[in-house]
């Protein structure tokens, strides 16, 4: 199968993933449901303009919308350093580790997410690595962090 396919796959796992921990953290308390998706009105842009705007694959990017997006943002290609890893990672962080309380009281939806997630983890290194042509990402063969 193509990279789109499993580009957009991986994104629909992840999105149905952080849908189900909003829909539990809404169930708790509206305004912390409302605050989650405050974190993730943050942190998702802030990968997309730290990470995606430097990819040199960000054109014909298998996610597509992250890669839409990246192409409105003006940035250099280049190395990533580690303050831009780590700001990705902390984002990322915040995203899956926010929801974790309360997926924690609501065990089907803990495992449910883990599962999408993981699944997703799984598939960006096994069918969309391959393809990618952005050789300063930490995912690719060639890891170059300054």
């Amino acid at each position: 199968m193509k990279p789109k396919f499993y580009g957009v796959l991986v994104m629909a796992l992840a999105g149905m993933a952080i849908i189900i921990a909003s829909i539990v953290i809404f169930i708790k308390s509206l305004i912390l449901g409302f605050l989650y998706l405050g974190i993730l009105s943050i942190a998702a842009p802030a990968v997309i303009y730290v990470f995606c705007a430097k990819c040199s694959h960000k054109k014909d990017c298998p996610h597509v919308l992250p890669g839409k997006a990246a192409l409105l943002i003006n940035r250099v290609r280049g190395p990533y350093t580690k303050t831009e890893i780590t700001a990705v990672i902390i984002a990322f962080l915040l995203i899956i580790g926010t929801p974790q309380f309360w997926l924690w009281n609501h065990f089907i939806s803990l495992i449910t997410f883990w599962s999408l997630i993981i699944i997703s983890l799984i598939l960006i290194p096994l069918k969309l690595c391959f393809y990618c042509n952005n050789k300063f990402c930490p995912l690719h063969n060639n890891i170059n962090i300054e």
